[in-house]
């Protein structure tokens, strides 16, 4: 798996990073959670802090659009997005 980043912001006033980028990958397309752990690792964030907001298939190719949210703070991320209880 593969990751490059096409778009790269800082949202200050929602304190986060927004990342848009293309996901290059051989077999089928990487769970959520394994991209969570891939850009975590890259990013050196929480893996909970990590929102994958988007994931488009490009049809026909081994690739797909990929649009991410990387929090500063769990306070931040449950004041923002809709997240299900545990």
């Amino acid at each position: 798996m593969k990751y490059d980043v096409t778009e790269e912001k800082e949202n200050k006033l929602l304190h986060r990073k927004e990342i848009k980028g293309t996901l290059t990958y051989e077999k089928e397309t990487p769970s959520r959670e394994k991209l969570q752990l891939h850009l975590a690792s890259h990013y050196g964030a929480d893996k909970e802090l990590i929102i994958i907001d988007k994931i488009d298939n490009i049809f026909g190719a081994r690739q797909a659009k990929v649009y991410v949210k990387i929090y500063d703070t769990m306070e931040n991320m449950q004041a923002y997005e809709k997240i299900a209880p545990p």
